[in-house]
């Protein structure tokens, strides 16, 4: 069995750049880069598989109750049949629900006299197209680099990046996300260093209000939200989210994150499991940091924690009321910066950063983040750039809006 390497050879990389270009190259070697992964509906796939090949009316119903978006073109057909699109489309972060944003990456490099511990860095995520109901996805992937960000006031980190290309029954390019994972060596015999967060009751009235906010929350809908209309310095209504234990099984569930313990067995293999061991029963504890406190202890966080991808998904939640149905979210370039612990309130908030035009489209540039209940940042300062109509119709690109030809 190869030793990992404890405190001292983490001390000594930290200040040797020759040692740390060896770790980078053993990550790079670990996750090919440049070599192409297509992921599969095979259901003997288990790491590149695709969860759910066809955006459904039902998928992307359940995406929406999983998400909290009850905004009418992407549930009721009556009214998306009258609206700009013809027909029921997906919100924009459905996305990971075909196929998780994140990818199997580096879980385990105790092959290489490593242990590994990391977090969901966010992402670069760019549409091209709008996803229409029973759209068809193929999905590849690519690790692109891998980027020692070791200072002397860090952790012996690695940002592990990778393109993930989503492509339709038509050719298309529907989104490519850029995945960035930040992975750690870290000692196997030290505990998390992270502090316990702090934990909130919150009264009756304090979830009664947060929940007469919610549904006061406006949904632009088929008003279109002019580019002309816009000023820089415009708030956004804010939109509101309670990350309960049940909020996040939801989500992983519907981005099929949640398996029987048979796939999961199957899926790490002869002794991989092992590591997953829950110490008051014995039985492996595939939940990962997300649902219980207990797991996420043994990923090294205090408290289970909410996906990256999740935040990001209220973020255009948010959005998407705001520019209304004849908008288009055209990118969203994220950083998680600190974990938001389960039980919290969770506020998405954004303003308007810039506005201009690019060829034919007119485009607005937005500040957005996600907070918890004592105002701490998960998401300090995400931007996303919408594509907006124009008053001036024939100068304007709204191509993107047409229904597609099947």
């Amino acid at each position: 069995m190869v030793k990992l390497w404890g405190e001292k050879e983490i001390k000594e990389a930290k200040v040797d750049k020759q040692l740390r270009d060896k770790v980078r190259a053993d990550i790079e070697e670990k996750v090919e880069i440049g070599k192409p992964r297509f992921y599969s509906n095979n259901e003997q796939e288990f790491w590149y598989r695709i969860e759910n090949r066809v955006a459904t009316a039902d998928a992307i119903r359940r995406f929406c109750d999983a998400v909290g978006d009850v905004n009418p073109l992407y549930l009721n057909q009556d009214y998306a049949q009258n609206s700009i699109h013809g027909s029921i489309i997906a919100p924009p972060f459905f996305l990971c629900t075909v196929s998780q944003f994140d990818w199997k990456g580096v879980w385990d490099m105790s092959e290489y006299g490593y242990k590994i511990a990391g977090f969901d860095a966010g992402a670069e995520v760019e549409w091209f197209k709008v996803i229409r109901v029973n759209d068809k996805f193929r999905v590849h992937e690519i690790a692109t680099e891998v980027i020692d960000l070791t200072r002397e006031d860090t952790a012996l980190q690695f940002l592990v990046c990778a393109d993930k290309v989503y492509t339709n029954q038509r050719d298309e390019i529907v989104a490519v996300v850029k995945t960035k994972v930040m992975k750690m060596i870290v000692d196997p015999n030290i505990k998390s260093q992270l502090a316990e967060p702090r934990l909130k009751y919150f009264s009756e009235d304090e979830v009664a209000e947060w929940f007469r906010l919610l549904q006061k929350e406006e949904i632009r809908g088929n008003n279109p939200r002019f580019w002309e209309d816009v000023n820089v310095g415009d708030q956004l209504p804010s939109t509101r989210h309670i990350f309960s234990l049940v909020e996040s099984a939801a989500f992983e569930a519907v981005c099929g994150r949640i398996k029987s313990w048979r796939f999961e067995m199957t899926r790490f293999g002869s002794d991989s499991w092992r590591k997953m061991i829950n110490p008051e029963s014995g039985l492996p504890d595939f939940g990962g940091p997300h649902l219980k406190d207990e797991t996420a202890r043994r990923y090294g966080s205090p408290r289970a924690n909410c996906l990256a991808v999740q935040m990001q998904a209220w973020l255009g939640h948010m959005i998407s009321n705001w520019m209304g149905d004849a908008g288009f979210l055209k990118r969203l370039i994220c950083q998680v910066r600190k974990p938001l612990y389960r039980e919290s309130l969770a506020l998405c908030e954004g303003v308007v950063a810039n506005k201009y035009t690019d060829g034919k489209e007119h485009l607005v540039d937005l500040n957005v983040s996600v907070a918890d209940h004592y105002g701490t940042l998960s998401i300090p300062k995400a931007m996303a750039t919408v594509v907006l109509p124009s008053r001036c119709l024939r100068g304007a690109d709204n191509s993107r809006l047409e229904p597609a030809t099947p």
